[in-house]
């Protein structure tokens, strides 16, 4: 069992805590700081927050306390997914250039599995990949049935 530290008056020689002592709240920077931070680094929240001088906890705070801030960085984010639709664009379809003999050649070749990935996403909304059920009589009378054919043409 711990012992109770006995209560002693302070010393005469002891410090007084300063009025307003300890850590001070950091100012939060306006909307438009943000706005301009999070635009040149695609919402990127640590680099804005080393941008301001600040852990990325303290921006995910000041994110918390204000939703402005979270929607600024989400409209960045639909930048930065144009910027990734414009690459995974240019690796499934190649990139074209000339070499020293005016021949085109690939500078970038095309990446197949991008290819194919795009296909498999975009391509839904166009109907590719859907699946159709046809119902129909297979029984065709035209013709003669390949068990007759190939004993004709078998021996």
């Amino acid at each position: 069992m711990a012992k109770k530290k006995a209560e002693t008056a302070p010393k005469d020689n002891t410090r007084v805590r300063p009025q307003g002592g300890g850590r001070r709240k950091l100012a939060v920077p306006s909307l438009d700081t943000f706005r301009e931070l999070a635009k040149k680094t695609l919402g990127n929240k640590t680099k804005v927050a080393e941008m301001l001088g600040v852990s990325r906890y303290c921006l995910l705070k000041w994110e918390e306390e204000d939703s402005e801030i979270g929607k600024v960085f989400r409209e960045q984010w639909g930048r930065r997914l144009d910027t990734y639709l414009d690459t995974a664009h240019v690796l499934a379809i190649g990139k074209m250039g000339e070499d020293e003999n005016g021949e085109k050649v690939y500078v970038v070749p095309p990446d197949p599995n991008m290819l194919r990935f795009m296909i498999e996403k975009y391509g839904r909304m166009e109907g590719f990949g859907e699946e159709v059920t046809v119902n129909t009589n297979v029984n065709m009378k035209v013709g003669i049935p390949i068990e007759v054919w190939i004993e004709e043409n078998t021996k």
